[in-house]
C-alpha cells in the first residue's frame, strides 16, 4: 500500500512523566515538499503509534497518541513507553535535544486537489491534502514542516522551580489559545460551544480550589525555632571548660 512521509519540527508539552505534546502539522501553508494541508485533513481523536527514529519500521514503535486540530494546526497528544528500552531511550532523546530534532508522519492521501496558491511572492502550483491517514508520528533528523516549534517535555529530574515555571507557562499558553479561539469563532459570528464553556468552568472551578490553597502557603510564616538562652549558655560553659582543660599544662 503506497504511502507517503512529512516531516516537520515538534512542539512539546507534557503534563505527566513521559507524556508530550507535539504539533505536527500547519495548515493553509506550503510546506517544502510543495503542499498545502487543509483544516480537517485528520480524523479527531484518532490514536495512532509513535514510530522509531527515522521511521524504522524494523523497530517497535515507542509510544502511541491522540490525534487533534483546530484551524491553524495539528497535533497529537500522548506518552512514550517508559518501560521499554526504546520507549525509555528515545523519550530522554527527544527530551535531551530539544528543539534540534524534528518530528516526521507516515501517512495516506485519501482526498486531494491541485490548484494554485498566493504565496505572497507569486501563484504557484500545490497539492490540497484535504484528506489524510495517519499512521504513526515519528521523531526525525530534518524534515519539511512550516511554522512549527519546541516547547517542553515532561522531565523525570524537574526541580520545584522548573515545574512552578512550566504551569505558569502552561496556564499563558492556554489563555492565548482561548482568547484566539474566541476571535476566531466570533468573525463567523459564533461564540464558544457548549463543550468549550463546559471545559473552561471546569478549569475556572479547579484553579479556584487551587489559588486558596496556594495563598495560604504563602501567607503562612515559616515556623521559628526560639532560642533557650539557658541551655545555649550551658553549653557554652561546657565548652569554655572543655578548651580550659585542653589548654592546662600537665
Amino acid at each position: 500500500m503506497d504511502h507517503e512521509q512529512k516531516t516537520l519540527q515538534l512542539e512539546l508539552k507534557a503534563d505527566a512523566e513521559g507524556a508530550f505534546s507535539a504539533t505536527f502539522a500547519t495548515f493553509n501553508v506550503v510546506d517544502h515538499h510543495g503542499d498545502v494541508t487543509l483544516p480537517g485533513a485528520y480524523d479527531e481523536g484518532k490514536e495512532v503509534l509513535i514510530g522509531a527514529y527515522q521511521h524504522d519500521m524494523m523497530r517497535l514503535p515507542v509510544g502511541k497518541a491522540v490525534i487533534h486540530s483546530d484551524a491553524a494546526r495539528a497535533w497529537v497528544e500522548g506518552s512514550f513507553f517508559l518501560d521499554t528500552p526504546d520507549g525509555l531511550a528515545t523519550y530522554q532523546t527527544v527530551k535531551n535535544a530539544g528543539g534540534l530534532l524534528e518530528w516526521s508522519y507516515i501517512f495516506r492521501v485519501l482526498d486531494h486537489d491541485w490548484g494554485d496558491f498566493d504565496t505572497g511572492k507569486g501563484v504557484v502550483e500545490v497539492r490540497y491534502l484535504k484528506k489524510l491517514d495517519v499512521w504513526s508520528v515519528d521523531p526525525v533528523l530534518k524534515g519539511a514542516g512550516i511554522g512549527t516549534r519546541t516547547d517542553s517535555i515532561k522531565s523525570t529530574t524537574q526541580t520545584f522551580s522548573e515545574q512552578a515555571d512550566e504551569l505558569v507557562t502552561a496556564v499563558g499558553v492556554f489563555v492565548k489559545r482561548m482568547e484566539a479561539r474566541i476571535q476566531m469563532r466570533a468573525k463567523d459570528g459564533r461564540g464558544l460551544s457548549a463543550d468549550d464553556r463546559t471545559r473552561i468552568a471546569s478549569l475556572v472551578t479547579g484553579v479556584g480550589g487551587l489559588k486558596a490553597r496556594l495563598e495560604e502557603a504563602i501567607a503562612e510564616a515559616p515556623k521559628s525555632n526560639p532560642i533557650n538562652i539557658e541551655q545555649e549558655f550551658l553549653t557554652y560553659q561546657r565548652g569554655v571548660a572543655l578548651v580550659e582543660g585542653f589548654l592546662a599544662p600537665a
